[in-house]
């Protein structure tokens, strides 16, 4: 089981094929192909950045008429780093225009055990969390930057699906969507002293050279394997969103000036 790129119409993005036999299907968008300001022919998704409002509602358009996604279905979080988690419920989904109908503040995790909604969350560099209880058809879905990763966002995620649908850990599939890579996370002492309190950090936490860099993806693999997900049903991108211009936004790599790409997750 790994991501694979997929293009459907002007649309190139990352999916899980082996996911949709399981009974859920993910999305993970990369820049290609719509309208920005920020980028010339990018597919910015971002609610909150520079771009027009109309220009990110016109892209959205695109990608659900690409993908076959019912946009009335789409939940947005709103994430703001931190390691609050819902669920989703039919009250929260929209009742006319769901690009300006977050039902859900200060939130950085949400899950659903219902059919045809597509949670959605926002990136730039963070890190996405898609989990996947294939025995009590439930998904979730959580941002994961470095404040999220410190606070254990993951486990709290599991957490929480333990106690609202009964899941547990070895009924689950992870999947740790793109995001920087250790080399392009470069740093400050107090930040790197928080994230190597977590479990296993010497696979994740470097210090070479007078240079702090941490492996967020690592990071967060580690502590889902602590909380008793099987390794083989974790499954992680070795892409880089510094790295890799072409697909993705970056907020370091393009000093903040940027769009966003959606992760998507729904239960067929």
């Amino acid at each position: 089981m790994q991501f694979k790129k997929a293009e459907k119409g002007t649309i190139t993005y990352l999916t899980i094929p082996q996911l949709e036999e399981l009974g859920a299907r993910l999305i993970f968008t990369t820049k290609k192909k719509g309208i920005s300001d920020i980028s010339e022919y990018a597919l910015n998704l971002g609610l909150n950045t520079s771009d027009p409002i109309e220009k990110i509602r016109q892209n959205y358009s695109t990608l659900c008429r690409s993908l076959n996604i019912d946009s009335s279905r789409i939940v947005f979080s709103d994430q703001v780093h931190g390691c609050n988690i819902k669920h989703i419920g039919l009250n929260d989904i929209a009742q006319g225009d769901f690009i300006n109908a977050r039902s859900s503040r200060a939130i950085d995790g949400i899950c659903t055990d219902l059919r045809g909604i597509w949670l959605t969350t926002l990136y730039a560099d963070c890190i996405p969390i898609f989990l996947y209880d294939f025995r009590q058809r439930v998904v979730a879905v959580s941002h994961a930057g470095w404040k999220g990763t410190a606070l254990k966002i993951g486990e709290k995620t599991l957490d929480f699906m333990k106690k609202t649908y009964g899941s547990r850990p070895c009924d689950m599939i992870c999947a740790i969507g793109p995001g920087l890579c250790r080399k392009h996370f470069e740093v400050q002492e107090d930040v790197f002293k928080q994230l190597q309190k977590l479990p296993c950090s010497q696979n994740f936490c470097t210090y070479q050279r007078k240079v702090y860099t941490v492996d967020l993806k690592q990071a967060n693999k580690e502590i889902l394997l602590n909380c008793g997900i099987l390794e083989e049903n974790i499954v992680c991108s070795d892409l880089c969103t510094f790295e890799e211009e072409e697909l993705f936004f970056s907020y370091r790599r393009d000093k903040g000036k940027t769009g966003r790409m959606a992760g998507m997750i729904s239960i067929l």
